[in-house]
């Protein structure tokens, strides 16, 4: 896994939640544990989901089914907007200084989105984090790659060899950004160079730091 940023590279791949959005998983427990879904930590966390939430992941299943089957674990008067709110409780806002930076990298790289996500948080996402000031999401990324979409999940390598051939990128010439050291194996098995951030900060300071040279 790549520290530096390569002159051969042509095309960056970003994770969403993580790297992009930060997340904060401990409040969208305490969102679904006062609707009375208390062992909701059973079920996802911040890399793994189970169940109903896999299935709404991988997009086997609709919003509004996802929901109904949700209620069957909340204490009664709960409704399908309690449930919306709970589960997009732990996206926060994306800092601006990011979508600046996405920005600034087109100039020089084609860059595409490649995450595990659902329709309830993409929609969100796209109302309150990439679509303001202006911009849309297709300034910032020349194609999305999204789980629900492609009934994939990453590590598996479907989305990765899709993104490769339809966008016909080398992927020797392609860098994965990603918070989980699983994806970032996958991408590699792709071809792709890839660079871990657990910090999902770091890689800011690393594009930083190929300006300067």
């Amino acid at each position: 896994m790549t520290r530096h940023i390569p002159s051969s590279i042509d095309n960056l791949v970003f994770d969403m939640g993580g790297i992009l959005i930060p997340i904060t998983m401990e409040r969208c427990f305490n969102a679904f544990r006062a609707l009375g879904f208390k062992d909701i930590a059973n079920y996802v966390n911040a890399y793994y989901k189970d169940g109903l939430f896999q299935e709404l992941e991988l997009g086997n299943i609709t919003a509004d089914v996802f929901c109904d089957n949700v209620l069957k674990h909340c204490q009664p008067g709960t409704t399908h907007p309690d449930i919306l709110q709970a589960w997009n409780a732990f996206i926060e806002p994306i800092p601006e200084r990011k979508l600046a930076t996405i920005l600034q990298l087109r100039k020089r790289y084609r860059i595409f989105l490649l995450s595990n996500t659902n329709i309830i948080h993409w929609q969100f996402e796209l109302e309150t984090a990439f679509c303001r000031n202006g911009r849309s999401i297709h300034d910032l990324f020349e194609k999305t790659y999204l789980s629900f979409e492609r009934h994939s999940t990453k590590p598996d390598l479907q989305m990765f060899e899709e993104l490769i051939e339809e966008t016909h990128v080398e992927p020797a010439k392609t860098l994965f950004i990603d918070d989980a050291q699983l994806n970032c194996e996958a991408a590699e098995k792709c071809g792709m160079q890839s660079f871990f951030d657990p910090t999902t900060d770091q890689w800011e300071t690393l594009f930083a730091q190929t300006d300067e040279n």
